[in-house]
């Protein structure tokens, strides 16, 4: 029903549904319920929900050398845009270019986030299937290297303090 009535008002079913989760009350019969589904809601649904994004990628769009050059000017604004504005606010903080290069990737871990909203822009026609496909293409890239760079660039020194509980 939430979702119905946010696609009657012109927003996405996603948002009434997270505004349903916002209103109901934490405790309760409803959250008894949520518990019990909630693994099959996230294995399953939510598998369906990005193979049914999976298939409004069209990948042929990628064609010719203006696409994939297209699609390195996005990964590159994207990545530098993001990088000059983590290392400049950790720097003025006093954390080091390490760590502030590592926190630069983990913010690359939005991408279920960032395909849902592209595919709402898709759906509002605020872009082309070429576009959208690069976009795509953007957000997979640099989510995929998020956890292989971080695990390079950051390797927290191991505590050698051992744990005293208090007497």
């Amino acid at each position: 029903m939430d979702g119905f009535i946010t696609i009657v008002i012109g927003i996405h079913a996603l948002f009434g549904a997270f505004i349903v989760g916002v209103i109901v009350p934490k405790d309760g019969p409803f959250i008894r319920v949520i518990k019990k589904i909630e693994d099959l809601i996230s294995s399953i649904f939510l598998s369906l929900y990005f193979v049914s994004n999976g298939l409004k990628t069209t990948i042929t769009m990628m064609s010719g050398l203006v696409s994939w050059s297209l699609l390195l000017l996005v990964i590159t604004i994207v990545c530098i845009g993001k990088i000059v504005r983590t290392i400049v606010i950790f720097m003025i903080l006093g954390i080091s270019f390490r760590e502030a290069i590592a926190l630069w990737f983990l913010m690359n871990t939005k991408g279920p986030i960032e395909i849902i909203v592209l595919n709402i822009g898709k759906d509002f026609g605020v872009f082309n299937d070429e576009f959208f496909a690069i976009l795509v293409f953007m957000t997979l890239f640099t989510t995929f290297i998020t956890i292989p760079v971080v695990t390079t660039v950051y390797k927290p020194a191991r505590r050698t303090t051992q744990y005293h509980p208090r007497c």
